[in-house]
């Protein structure tokens, strides 16, 4: 069974305008509505940084303290490094992966869940 894709859509249009950029369709959200959507795209980064760094900072102390895995210094560097990599990778990747199948409108809210 082959996907099916959406061929009417515009990948190149985009979501929100700028000064010297116009949207081709009309947007008819009020202002205080699209100040609204760009503060809680805003909110959502914050708390994803946020959630990633606590666990940053807490891996490596949890790894050294520990009694059953007790890691040596330069395993648990190496397990933040690879922490790091594959986070950003892996947001790369997923992020074109599901961009391509689903779109950019379902793209962007499966991402916020």
């Amino acid at each position: 069974m082959e996907p099916s894709y959406e061929s009417d859509t515009d990948e190149e249009t985009p979501l929100v305008s700028t000064p010297g950029n116009s949207l081709k369709t009309h947007d008819t959200r009020q202002a205080y509505e699209k100040k609204l959507a760009v503060f809680l795209i805003l909110i959502s980064i914050l708390f994803e940084r946020i959630a990633y760094y606590s666990l940053l900072q807490n891996l490596a102390p949890t790894l050294l303290s520990n009694s059953t895995l007790a890691w040596h210094a330069n395993h648990v560097k190496t397990a933040s490094f690879i922490f790091s990599g594959t986070r950003c990778l892996a947001a790369l990747i997923f992020a074109a992966v599901c961009d391509a199948r689903s779109g950019r409108k379902l793209t962007i809210l499966i991402g916020n869940f």
